[in-house]
């Protein structure tokens, strides 16, 4: 949660870049940023982010891609998988941002309680 929470502001710049500065972002991107991203992609495809329906069915197509990016352990190619599909991860990260954020206020506030 820790590494969603501190590339927040990453990860919204991902989902509403166009095509071009997507690349430059991913080719810049940290190795703690492409964990994180890797990281929604994993909890979506687990189910722990719900994402609409729709989403999942245009992503169904490439769930072997998917699979492979939210492995941890496949790093060499990672980058030039999220460069070549930018467009999928582009619309899930989308549609996981609302609850991620929401996820991160909320334990932001039960802490400080």
């Amino acid at each position: 949660m820790e590494c969603v929470e501190e590339n927040k502001t990453f990860l919204t710049l991902l989902a509403t870049t166009h095509k071009g500065q997507y690349r430059q972002l991913i080719s810049t991107a940290t190795k703690t940023q492409l964990d994180t991203i890797c990281g929604v992609i994993k909890n979506v495809i687990k189910g722990r982010i719900d994402v609409p329906k729709d989403i999942l069915n245009g992503a169904s197509a490439f769930k072997k891609i998917l699979e492979k990016i939210a492995k941890k352990c496949f790093k060499p190619s990672r980058r030039k998988l999220l460069l070549k599909y930018g467009q999928i991860i582009t619309r899930i990260i989308s549609a996981a941002l609302p609850i991620i954020i929401a996820a991160c206020s909320f334990t932001l506030q039960a802490i400080s309680m």
